[in-house]
């Protein structure tokens, strides 16, 4: 985002996720924030560079979709 930071309110409202929806996305979080809003963006503070000397992998695997639901 350009070192800008956005309101989570704000973000979901520009990409247009339903509030329905919402409640459902995971985040990622530290005290400094929201590291990854999982499925759509990471924060830029949190790339790894090439002066990285341990990262976290996390990998999520949707769950199946359940009758009803988008």
């Amino acid at each position: 985002m350009g070192g800008h930071s956005k309101k989570l309110q704000d973000f979901f409202t520009d990409m247009k996720i339903p509030m329905a929806r919402r409640d459902r996305i995971p985040l990622v979080v530290a005290p400094e924030g929201i590291l990854w809003i999982v499925g759509y963006r990471q924060d830029e503070r949190w790339v790894p560079t090439s002066l990285t000397a341990r990262c976290l992998v996390i990998t999520v695997t949707p769950p199946p979709l359940a009758e009803g639901t988008d």
